[in-house]
């Protein structure tokens, strides 16, 4: 968002505002229903194999996670694909600067993405066996809304492309 204001693309920056605002929101209503199925520990290095435990859930965080990281098609690849078309575009030394350095730190957001959905999900089991035993998955109040801001994730790059 930032990185498009200083580019001079202030319409493109709201986008991606609102984009990275389904994003974000999601992945932390998502992790809720993860902290309070483990008995509120937040340790992901305690966590492990909550895949087949928290179906929705896990589903959830992906769609997140891939929106955020700027996977093809879903919304956060098409606000960050245009605010660094719209660097290189410049045509400047300044301009192309900025697209490289906006390129290399764009790298590191799968990595901290990642890092903290494949612990806890499809990662070994970790947790105590009392945690597995009571682990559920969001209750309907809480998945309505994650169901709203997944479509959010999903689609509205798409609809409202710049």
């Amino acid at each position: 968002m930032i990185f498009a204001c200083g580019i001079s693309n202030y319409s493109v920056s709201v986008s991606h505002l609102m984009n990275h605002a389904f994003s974000k929101a999601l992945l932390f209503l998502s992790a809720g229903p993860v902290i309070h199925a483990m008995s509120d520990e937040q340790d992901t290095r305690k966590m492990g194999g909550l895949a087949s435990s928290l179906p929705f859930t896990y589903a959830m965080m992906l769609i997140g996670s891939l929106s955020l990281i700027g996977f093809p098609f879903p919304t956060g690849f098409y606000s960050k694909d245009v605010i660094s078309e719209l660097a290189y575009t410049k045509y400047t030394i300044s301009g192309n600067f900025a697209f490289w350095l906006g390129s290399v730190s764009v790298s590191s957001t799968p990595y901290h993405s990642f890092r903290s959905l494949f612990p806890t999900f499809p990662a070994p089991t970790n947790p105590f066996g009392r945690d597995i035993l009571r682990c559920h998955d969001a209750p309907i109040p809480q998945a309505i809304p994650s169901i709203f801001l997944a479509f959010g994730s999903l689609f509205v790059g798409y609809l409202a492309k710049v």
